[in-house]
């Protein structure tokens, strides 16, 4: 018996690809690979500053991939960095220049 195709998680860790798949009208293609798995603090800093190139356009595709029985689902991990980023987005706080700055090891 022939066995389904392995459809693979894709884990988005930053927000390059999206931009330049938004860029390319081609986001859907990361939906095509399977599952789809976004870290927060990347659909932060890719949509947060919705004037910034393609924002509106990832933030429509992380809009619809929530939605419960869609098609293409999208799905945002939860990370600590992640609400932290948050946290001094609201609250107006310069952005970091390199991750060394929010605590990530390089």
């Amino acid at each position: 018996m022939k066995q389904p195709p392995i459809r693979p998680t894709a884990v988005i860790s930053d927000a390059a690809p999206l931009i330049h798949l938004a860029a390319g009208g081609a986001l859907t293609v990361l939906n095509s690979m399977g599952r789809v798995v976004v870290a927060d603090i990347v659909a932060l800093e890719a949509t947060w500053f919705i004037d910034k190139p393609y924002a509106r356009e990832i933030a429509g595709w992380i809009e619809a991939g929530g939605r419960p029985g869609g098609n293409q689902p999208v799905e945002i991990a939860e990370t600590e960095i992640g609400g932290l980023y948050r946290i001094a987005l609201d609250q107006g706080l310069p952005r970091p220049r390199n991750a060394g700055e929010i605590g990530i090891a390089a």
